[in-house]
């Protein structure tokens, strides 16, 4: 018996231009692509994306990178030079949702915040997914005492700090939401 295809589409004509990495923003835009939304993910020339190859055998995307990335366009673009800050500007004209997980003051830096993006395109909305943005310590990426409640209920994985052990492990703690982008 033949099976019907049947495909998720309630985002299609939905463009996200997606300048994330690793897996907050990757999997907040994997949802919004296979929900039916083009997904462009931009990624630096010189490495791509550095989930490229976490645990990557040589020559090979690593499956981490895969199983947040898989259904979207990429396309490699230097966010350091006038030419490619203007390309993603350019994208930014055409895009529904912008996504980013820079370090604070990153993506303002590269002349591509909110401010910017927001003039030339007023609809656009903008997605920044798991960042501190106020408090003590805001300005520090990927600040280890917000996720001190997960260490003390026992995820091992988010142990980070003065007191951080490297281990591998098996599940994903992320605060996912495709649907605040929208």
């Amino acid at each position: 018996m033949a099976q019907k295809e049947t495909s998720l589409s309630c985002l299609d004509g939905v463009r996200v231009l997606d300048l994330s990495q690793f897996e907050a923003g990757p999997s907040c835009t994997e949802a919004l692509a296979w929900l039916g939304a083009e997904v462009v993910k931009i990624e630096n020339p010189r490495s791509g994306d550095p989930g490229r190859t976490v645990l990557a055998e040589p020559g090979r995307d690593a499956f981490y990178f895969l199983i947040f990335n898989a259904n979207k366009k990429s396309v490699t673009i230097d966010l350091k030079s006038a030419a490619g800050n203007q390309l993603v500007l350019d994208l930014a004209r055409k895009a529904d949702v912008f996504v980013e997980n820079f370090a604070p003051g990153a993506v303002e830096r590269l002349g591509l915040g909110y401010d910017v993006i927001g003039k030339i395109n007023p609809g656009i909305r903008r997605g920044q997914p798991v960042r501190k943005q106020s408090g003590v310590r805001h300005d520090r990426a990927g600040d280890w005492r917000r996720h001190e409640h997960l260490r003390r209920a026992g995820w091992p994985a988010h142990q980070a700090g003065p007191h951080a052990r490297r281990h591998r492990h098996g599940h994903a703690v992320v605060h996912f939401d495709p649907w605040g982008a929208l």
